[in-house]
Order: C-alpha cells, then structure tokens, then sequence
C-alpha cells in the first residue's frame, strides 16, 4: 500500500503548516480554517486578524474551503477589503493564511511544482508569472519562448541546482508526511527558503505539453515515471515478502 490514508488526512491546508513550519529550511505560513461569520467579524473590526492567526497583519490569502485551481483565491490587503470579498464569494468557510510576497528581483513570480517520489525530488513544472496567484494554464508559457526557455534551463538543472539547495527542506517534508508519494507546490522567499504553498498526494503530472512546443520536458517527466513504476514495484515486492512470513 502506497500513502496510508491517515497520513493523507494529515495534508489539510491548516494541518500541513503545523508539519512543516518548523522546519528552519521551508516557509510556510499558518493557515487557519474560519467560518464566514468570523469573516465577516473580521470584515467589522469585531477580532482582530491576530485574533485568529497569532503575529500576523495584512496583507492576507483567503480561498474558499474545498476549492481548487485558485477558484475563488485572492489577496486581502486589508480589513476594508473583507466585504467586497465576501460579496464575491458565497462560501460558508475559507481558509485564509498570511501573503508571502515571493517575487524575484526581476519582478516575476515562479512556482514550481516538485513531486517526491520514495523521498527524492522530481520536477513536473514551472510557472512565471508577473502575477502571484500562477497555475500552469494562466502563466502563458505557451506564449513566450523566454519563459520556456527558462523553464528548460531550469528543469535540465534541477537536480544539480534547486533539488541540492532545498534537499533538507525535501528531506524533513518526506520524513514528516511520512508518504511515499507526494507533490508539492512551492516557491522560494526572497532570502532562499522554500515557500511551501500546498502538500498534497493526488497532484496532476503529465508530459501532454505538444512535443514540438516543449521538447525539453519528455526526458524529466519520463525519469518521474520511471521512478514512480519503481516504487509501485518495489511496494509489491515488499508486500510479497511480507505475505510470505505471514
């Protein structure tokens, strides 16, 4: 069996900082799970933002409970703004964490999303974006031949390069989820820690980009593939062994 399902359940937005914010090597701020009517006090100065999230100001996230693709995601820049939102999003309960401004110095944003397969680091994406919220779709990798450019650079280097910077923060993100399979997506702070944005083991990987387009990405995907199909057969063969003492 690959990711016991306990551990699976310990990835909740607000369960996940607590695993891993410790780690002097990864950012990864407080998220806090709030119903709308605590929104709304927040909204009239009833609690402060410290209140819910201790040493924290604005600006802050907030994203809708359950939602993905950054459905419903925004940056509060403050209490003012709570009712526009909240106008905006019916939802009953968010999530809503302190903004990291994680912009280079060229003034882009990029995300990267890694997958740790049996504890080592394997990179399926990269996006760059002059916005902060960047899903893959949104980043218009497909239009710029420079952003693509960078993302080939970066993938051919990663094992040499960003998988050796952050390998502690790997490390203790593996050691702690205690997972075997698991994706994250990530930035870096400007002093160089991993910004943790999300753990999660059920992330989307592929190599459907068209070949002609990003032809430097079939090689990476294939050794993440490959590693994976190991630890499938791996797992079987320790479950073989494990029937036979039985």
């Amino acid at each position: 069996m690959l990711n016991y399902p306990a551990r699976i359940a310990e990835l909740g937005r607000d369960r996940a900082c607590a695993l891993l914010q410790s780690v002097s090597a990864i950012e990864m701020p407080t998220a806090v799970r709030i119903t709308r009517v605590q929104m709304q006090d927040l909204a009239d100065e009833k609690c402060a933002l410290s209140d819910l999230i201790p040493a924290t100001d604005f600006p802050i996230i907030a994203r809708p409970l359950g939602s993905h693709a950054g459905n419903g995601l925004r940056k509060i820049a403050s209490a003012d703004a709570i009712a526009d939102y909240l106008q905006a999003v019916p939802s009953a309960e968010f999530y809503i964490a302190r903004f990291v401004d994680y912009r280079s110095g060229d003034g882009f944003f990029r995300k990267y999303r890694i997958m740790l397969i049996d504890g080592q680091a394997f990179i399926s994406h990269m996006g760059i974006s002059k916005h902060w919220m960047i899903h893959y779709l949104n980043a218009g990798m497909t239009e710029s031949a420079e952003k693509r450019a960078e993302e080939a650079h970066f993938m051919a280097t990663f094992e040499t390069d960003f998988a050796q910077r952050h390998a502690n923060a790997f490390a203790e993100i593996h050691q702690r989820t205690g997972l075997d399979y698991v994706g994250i997506d990530c930035g870096e702070t400007q002093d160089g820690k991993l910004l943790v944005f999300e753990v999660d083991s059920d992330m989307i990987v592929h190599a459907m980009d068209p070949v002609d387009m990003f032809p430097y990405k079939q090689e990476p995907m294939q050794k993440l593939f490959a590693a994976f199909r190991a630890l499938l057969l791996k797992t079987v063969s320790l479950d073989k062994v494990a029937s036979t003492l039985e």
